[in-house]
């Protein structure tokens, strides 16, 4: 399990330094057994390889991974994984079924309470979906809310 969680922090730092290619390359020497999803630190593999679709264009690819991710995440942990949705269904323009998401992040999230870091991922969440509906007054509030 360290390997495929350090093999996914270098992957994700490869992305960060505009090195998708060897990003990809190392992503695809990981294997995820079966036993393993779900499993604290093992999300990251699947939404690193969302974001590696994303920065490639592949956004269904890239909602498919995030959705994944979603999905495997704890409660504690839902707004991480909202964000990184809302994102590609954004850049997708799936508004409804990106306000569908955000809206459930939040009702399994519970709270507003932005001294979380979940909760200001989902606040940035809000940001995106303010954003992509043209009240930039309102996902300029959500940035800086989150911060």
């Amino acid at each position: 399990m360290l390997r495929l969680s350090l093999v996914t922090q270098v992957a994700y730092l490869q992305l960060l330094t505009d090195e998708p290619d060897a990003a990809e390359d190392l992503l695809t020497t990981v294997k995820l057994p079966e036993q393993l999803v779900g499993v604290p630190m093992m999300e990251a593999l699947t939404s690193t390889r969302g974001d590696l679709a994303f920065i490639k264009g592949d956004l269904g690819l890239a909602r498919e991974r995030y959705q994944q991710h979603y999905e495997q995440l704890a409660l504690a942990n839902v707004g991480f994984g909202a964000l990184d949705l809302v994102k590609a269904l954004v850049r997708l323009q799936d508004l409804r079924e990106a306000r569908r998401v955000l809206d459930e992040a939040g009702e399994l999230a519970g709270t507003r309470d932005l001294e979380s870091t979940n909760a200001r991922a989902l606040e940035v969440a809000r940001g995106h979906m303010c954003f992509a509906e043209g009240r930039i007054g309102d996902a300029i509030d959500h940035y800086h809310g989150a911060v």
